[in-house]
């Protein structure tokens, strides 16, 4: 038998070995006209591809497989995944497992979970390739190679192990080199790469020699075992697949590696002798695949050795070759062939010196790229980067004729080496053409181009489009490479100063583009607030950009960002980035389904700035369909309540606004009850709101309770609406809300001075329930704390008492009850109950009892509560104002200055011990000028002096000394 060594187009004919070969292809050599010609054919190719009939044949599996071929088929099928999780049941039922099984299961997860198919050849870039699980996928074959060197399955592993270097770990790298001629990190990633493809591929080849030897050795029997076993098919297969990766691997190396000329010129020229004697040029039909490959690598390599004719005939084969597949999913693996055909047919021209024919084909290649490939960027791009190529090429050899450059021929050989291209108009207008096509067209240009600009320089006065395309490639580069993002500042001041410059209107949308690279910079920088602002100016500014969504998109992404990160510690700016720049995406996109979720966002955010009744107008306008809907309603009636709270604190003498906001606030609840029929109806049409669609449960009391409040607010006068909406209401679907219940009801009962009902309300619920009274009474009883303290700020001292004597009976009762179940109360939730009764004791006019419990609380915290604690804080100051209400001036400046001294200065504590102890000062008839100058000094730091509420106590102590002091000289 004849020696098999090369046998990569070796069929298996019979059982004594016959085999046969195809002769390499002739050249055929062509002008210009043919080429173009071509060229013009190649437009119909997908109209003639479509009318082809199209076959899928079906996987058959052969009676009998031996493990490579059984795991083949597993792995076209897709069934990786299945056999995983086979092998881990067998594991967890205690069932003995193959090791090399199980780790070539866990590499196949890893080419899964790194979105890379087992079977299908890399033609593209593909997203959300993660290298480190490829990398981890081929650790497992080295591993399994070393460790078991006589295993059958050891051809597979090393050919796989190959394929993960030349196309799962960067097969971008290996794109750019094919599709862009560009320099830069992706040769020394081919370079490494197909290095070590050549390595494994160089032993597999070897080992492959040896196994036919041993075939050779065979006698008939054994022969036919073989065949009918699927192993000589599956050898033979692998030899042919082996034999042209390895040539593959052997040009990607020869190109990418520091060779003198002289080797390259060696390496090429065996490669393409190699090509030539394996047959594969030409092929009988069925086999387009690998003839196509196999004429392609002639091509480049016949290009790179100056031999320009036989290239152009190459690539044009191969054109021909691939309008004979019928199949379409093999004419979709093989589109990026097709493509770097047509490239090498230009470059073969452009080579040869025939500048103005090169040209001439890319315009016609650019009109089929646009036609047949529009929704393919590469295609246009790696075009139009070619043009640029020539174009610079074309220059160059000018100027050579005119005697400006002596080494023109060197300088073209790799003609956008140093980019020297970004200097050159002719070369930008060809790439400025595909980059106005789309913002995809731009963004692969970017990416495709990061690595060649990643060390040039920004020059001072860049040409506008070749300062977009250096700030875009950077940006391109830093985010696949994080060390890449220091020269990120270079950048962004760069598109700084060109932006503050004027801008021609025939360069506004190259101007928008650098605005929205400027956003982007920012944003892989951190500085996500300038970068909303940029990106959000853009959307607004610049209607028809085409970058306009994306930004908007983009900057409501990165403010959005900022606001969680940020959490309740928001600036007021960063909300009102967010809110501008939703407020756009709104205006830009109104039919995006994230639309109502992003109005309710809006308003949440105004509502956290304290714009609540901007607030309320963008909560008002969430479709009432949506599911944001029932919060916006919340939202809303919580709006207006806050915003009738802080116009009372503030009240003026606008009528006229105060009118308006409450026939607002009145619509708002109109609204609201339109929307939801529960909120309208009387206790004793309850049962008929069963039929009708409605909130339930907390969500249902939520926005009960929320428009009693809103409806119990003063300046409403709509307190027997509010007292209606809580008699519905008793805390079973959600009795965390009981206590708000009864406050509401409370409240709404003692507007309307029905006091005696609303002390029963308490009763009533120590009654029914009293194991859960006490959350109520406790929540009851913080409400009526925070009550008599709004009411005390709003200066109605005589509410306030009243409160207060209401809220020192459910003190009492809550204390009593506190004392029957220990149990149920924290220690520190007891305190904090006993702090609220004694401020209740004070603020009724108890002043003596309030002393007597707030010493009490005190010398039962000794030790217990941290000196700085707010409660602890609290209980001192309730102590003095208990002791200058019993006329104890003197022991209540000792506990004012101590509070004083150990509060942050302007706090709230520090506000209310600063007041207390000029109070004491003036009843112990201090000198009234020395206490008017504390004031008069403090409102010179601050001039709000704490807030309303303190202001107005220290306006009426100011009047008073400033009386006191007037009367002197008559008294004296």
């Amino acid at each position: 038998m004849m020696d098999r060594r090369s046998t990569d187009c070796v069929t298996w004919a019979s059982r004594r070995g016959r085999y046969w070969r195809r002769g390499s292809s002739t050249r055929c050599a062509g002008d210009e006209r043919h080429f173009i010609g071509t060229v013009c054919w190649l437009v119909l190719l997908p109209i003639l591809l479509a009318a082809a009939p199209s076959t899928q044949p079906g996987l058959i599996l052969p009676e009998v497989v031996d493990d490579i071929v059984f795991r083949e088929a597993l792995r076209a099928r897709g069934l990786y995944v299945w056999a995983e999780a086979v092998g881990a049941e067998a594991a967890a039922n205690g069932e003995a497992t193959d090791e090399i099984g199980r780790q070539l299961r866990r590499r196949e997860r890893l080419l899964a979970d790194a979105g890379v198919l087992p079977t299908a050849t890399v033609t593209g870039p593909a997203s959300g390739r993660d290298p480190g699980a490829v990398q981890q996928a081929s650790e497992i074959l080295a591993r399994l190679i070393a460790d078991h060197p006589a295993n059958p399955g050891r051809y597979r592993w090393m050919y796989e192990l190959a394929r993960d270097y030349l196309e799962r770990t960067s097969p971008a790298a290996f794109e750019r080199r094919l599709l862009y001629e560009l320099p830069g990190r992706d040769r020394e990633v081919v370079r490494d790469l197909s290095g070590r493809a050549v390595d494994v591929l160089t032993g597999l080849r070897r080992q492959i020699a040896d196994a036919w030897k041993s075939v050779e050795e065979l006698d008939e029997a054994e022969l036919v075992a073989m065949r009918d076993a699927g192993s000589l098919a599956a050898l033979e297969t692998l030899d042919a697949q082996s034999a042209a990766l390895l040539g593959w691997a052997q040009l990607h190396y020869t190109l990418a590696a520091d060779l003198d000329e002289p080797r390259r010129q060696a390496a090429l020229s065996e490669l393409l002798a190699e090509v030539q004697r394996s047959g594969r040029l030409e092929l009988p039909a069925g086999r387009e695949f690998e003839q196509a490959g196999a004429l392609l690598m002639a091509a480049v390599a016949e290009r790179h050795l100056g031999l320009h004719d036989q290239a152009d005939s190459r690539a044009r084969q191969i054109i021909a070759v691939l309008g004979r597949i019928a199949d379409k999913s093999l004419r979709d693996r093989l589109r990026q062939t097709a493509l770097v055909a047509v490239l090498e047919q230009i470059r073969a021209v452009r080579d040869a010196g025939r500048y103005d024919a090169a040209l001439q084909a890319i315009e016609q290649a650019r009109q089929w790229a646009i036609k047949s490939r529009a929704d393919e960027p590469a295609a246009l791009v790696s075009v139009s980067l070619l043009e640029a190529s020539v174009q610079y090429a074309k220059q160059q050899a000018a100027l050579a004729a005119e005697g400006g450059v002596s080494n023109w021929k060197a300088a073209v050989k790799q003609p956008t080496e140093g980019v020297a291209w970004l200097h050159t108009a002719a070369c930008l207008t060809a790439l400025e053409k595909t980059a106005r096509q789309s913002p995809a067209h731009r963004d692969l240009m970017y990416a495709v181009l990061a690595p060649a600009l990643a060390g040039v320089e920004l020059p001072e006065n860049p040409h506008l489009f070749a300062l977009q395309l250096l700030a875009g490639a950077a940006i391109a580069d830093a985010r696949e490479n994080p060390s890449a993002k220091d020269r990120l500042q270079m950048v962004i001041a760069a598109l700084r100063a060109r932006l503050a410059r004027p801008v021609d209107n025939r360069d506004a949308q190259a101007a928008g583009e650098l605005t929205y690279l400027l956003g982007a910079a920012l944003a892989l920088t951190g500085a996500d607030l300038e970068a909303v602002r940029f990106l959000t100016d853009l959307a607004e500014q610049n209607a028809d950009h085409d970058r306009g969504e994306s930004a908007i998109r983009q900057a409501v992404a990165l403010a959005g960002r900022e606001l969680r990160r940020a959490g309740g510690q928001a600036s007021p700016e960063s909300r009102s980035a967010f809110v501008r720049a939703a407020r756009v995406m709104r205006q830009r996109v109104p039919d995006d389904p994230n639309v109502p979720g992003l109005t309710y966002a809006i308003g949440a955010t105004l509502e956290s700035d304290g714009r609540f009744e901007e607030a309320a107008g963008e909560y008002a306008a969430v479709p009432v369909g949506s599911e944001h809907a029932l919060d916006a309603a919340l939202g809303r009636i919580r709006c207006w309540r806050q915003a009738l709270e802080r116009a009372a604190v503030g009240k003026g003498a606008d009528d006229g606004a105060t009118s308006s906001r409450i026939a607002d606030a009145k619509a708002a609840v109109d609204a609201v009850r339109e929307q939801y029929p529960f909120l309208s109806e009387t206790a004793s049409s309850v049962a008929s709101a069963a039929s009708r669609p409605a909130p339930t449960g907390c969500d249902r009391a939520r926005l009960l309770l929320a428009t009693a409040e809103l409806l119990n607010h003063p300046e409403m006068g709509m307190s027997q609406a509010a007292a209606d909406l809580t008699m519905r209401f008793d805390g079973a679907d959600c009795p965390e809300l009981l206590g708000a219940a009864l406050r509401s009801r409370i409240l709404a009962l003692r507007q309307l001075r029905r006091l005696a009902e609303a002390r029963a309300v308490v009763e009533q619920y120590l009654r029914a329930d009293p194991e859960h009274a006490g959350t109520a009474m406790a929540g009851l009883l913080q409400s009526m704390h925070e009550e008599t303290i709004a009411l005390r700020n709003r200066e109605d001292a005589a509410a306030a008492a009243s409160v207060a004597a209401e809220a020192v009976q459910v003190g009492q009762s809550l204390l009593a009850w506190a004392v029957e179940r220990p149990e149920r109360l924290r220690p520190s939730d007891t305190i904090v109950i006993r702090c609220w009764y004694a401020t209740a004791l004070l603020n009724s006019g108890r002043a003596a009892e309030a002393l007597t419990a707030f010493e009490q609380i005190e010398q039962d915290t000794r030790g217990v509560l941290p000196d700085n604690s707010g409660t602890l804080t609290e209980i001192r100051l309730g102590k003095a104002d208990a002791l200058l209400e019993t006329g104890e001036a003197g022991p209540a400046l000792e506990v004012y200055t101590a509070v004083w001294q150990a509060c942050p200065e302007h706090s709230e504590p520090w506000w209310h011990a600063f007041v207390g102890s000029l109070r004491c000062h003036a009843r112990q008839g201090s000198d009234p000028a020395v206490i008017l100058q504390s004031i008069r000094q403090q409102r010179f730091l601050a001039p709000d002096l704490g807030g309303p509420y303190w202001k107005r106590e220290l306006t009426r102590l100011e009047e008073a000394l400033t009386a006191r002091l007037a009367s002197r000289p008559a008294q004296e």
